[in-house]
């Protein structure tokens, strides 16, 4: 994919305790906007950097990719939930893929296909595939949208608070390195699921151009396990790749 904005990169790692700033807080001092809602001095307004990112993502088709991992302290993965999804121009149709496992154990394989008038649903079970068709009044037809792009970004920017570390050249792109000076804990675990029981460390990377567009980001979670209290890392990492060049390819299956 061919990448000619300015490419902003943000680096956030904050513990939760020990935190006084004020949310929202901001110097004296005007700093220049270098991409929606984000200037020289980090995230200044997340709700404009949201709105630009779910502007540039409607009018694009793109691919994002998704994998969250639970790991214990020792470093051993205990779940992994990995998840493709390819999106068509103004979300018009999408073909989703998951895969889900606890250990090595595959607990879902999943994939839902919509075209913008119907869908289907497709299972891998020890039985084979089985196959469902669903209507564009099924709930699954607005399973992948614009606000499920920027509904679940929207409470992770606003949980920290950033500055500017410095900046760089790296292939032929300026780069903003921004880290964290407070994360607020507004909302607790950020995730429908909460494999922790209480929210002890987070920290947040992310990359921003100046077009409005999030590349990527990156979100690691840490706390006590809900069943046992061993201490585990819920690592989240999302990347959004062939912008303007996806197809959303019908699986044959589809039409059975």
């Amino acid at each position: 994919m061919k990448r000619t904005a300015l490419l902003v990169v943000l680096c956030l790692s904050v513990s939760i305790s020990g935190c006084s700033i004020i949310p929202g807080e901001r110097s004296d001092t005007e700093s220049a906007q270098v991409a929606p809602g984000v200037t020289e001095s980090g995230i200044e307004d997340s709700d404009a950097m949201i709105r630009a990112h779910g502007d540039y993502l409607e009018n694009h088709s793109f691919t994002v990719r998704r994998t969250e991992t639970v790991t214990t302290e020792n470093g051993t993965v205990i779940e992994e939930r990995r998840t493709r999804t390819a999106v068509a121009e103004g979300f018009s149709a999408y073909r989703f893929e998951l895969n889900h496992s606890r250990g090595n154990e595959s607990l879902l394989d999943v994939t839902y296909y919509f075209d913008g008038e119907r869908g289907w649903q497709a299972s891998w079970t020890d039985n084979g595939r089985e196959v469902e068709s669903f209507s564009a009044e099924n709930r699954l037809s607005e399973f992948v949208t614009r606000s499920t792009q920027t509904d679940r970004l929207r409470p992770i920017l606003e949980s920290f608070t950033t500055t500017v570390s410095g900046s760089t050249e790296l292939n032929g792109k300026t780069l903003y390195y921004v880290r964290s000076t407070d994360f607020h804990n507004r909302y607790g675990f950020l995730g429908p699921r909460q494999p922790v029981a209480e929210l002890q460390y987070a920290e947040f990377s992310a990359s921003v151009d100046s077009e409005r567009f999030v590349h990527e980001y990156r979100l690691l979670q840490r706390g006590p396990g809900n069943a046992t209290g061993e201490t585990l890392t819920v690592e989240r990492r999302v990347r959004y790749t062939d912008v303007g060049e996806t197809t959303v390819e019908r699986p044959e299956w589809a039409e059975e």
